[in-house]
């Protein structure tokens, strides 16, 4: 489940996501683990958690709205 761990911590490519146009929205984004290519961060149940994506309501909770 999702936490946030003091900087810096090991493995180190833990910590790496990179910013993808939303799986669910092109106008959302999601994060695609780096460490674990294929497997996006994700909201489910009140939790993060970083899981691969395979259904539309997956790609939903995965993808995210940018605000100001």
């Amino acid at each position: 489940m999702g936490r946030i761990d003091a900087y810096p911590f090991d493995p180190y490519q833990d910590q790496l996501w990179k910013l993808v146009p939303g799986l669910a929205d092109p106008a959302g984004v999601s994060f695609e683990s780096v460490n674990y290519p294929g497997r996006y961060l994700r909201h489910y149940n009140y939790l993060l958690r970083v899981d691969p994506i395979s259904t539309a309501q997956e790609r939903g909770d995965a993808t995210f709205r940018v605000t100001t």
